[in-house]
């Protein structure tokens, strides 16, 4: 039984990746938009933190869509914060 649901995620995986890849050729990406991911969603911390906050602060950026991707999602100021694996993640990344 085991076997079977490991067959099944490679295989659903394979089609994700095959279906994410095909959608590079019919939609643009947009370049003032800035997806951040701190150790796989889980926080709002490191690096990603720092460069947000920096950002934040810097007039360069102040066309530039802030958005953070978190596994639970929590109000963090000055952006959008959507739940990390969703479909509204993907289509974020394509807008």
């Amino acid at each position: 039984m085991k076997v079977v649901v490991y067959i099944k995620k490679k295989i659903i995986a394979v089609i994700i990746r095959f279906f994410m890849h095909t959608m590079n050729f019919f939609i643009t990406m947009d370049d003032k938009m800035v997806l951040y991911l701190s150790f796989d969603g889980r926080s709002y911390s490191d690096n990603p933190k720092a460069i947000y906050e920096t950002m934040l602060t810097d007039a360069k950026f102040d066309k530039y869509q802030l958005v953070w991707a978190l596994k639970e999602p929590v109000i963090i100021s000055g952006c959008k914060v959507i739940k990390k694996q969703s479909i509204e993640q993907l289509l974020v990344k394509w807008t």
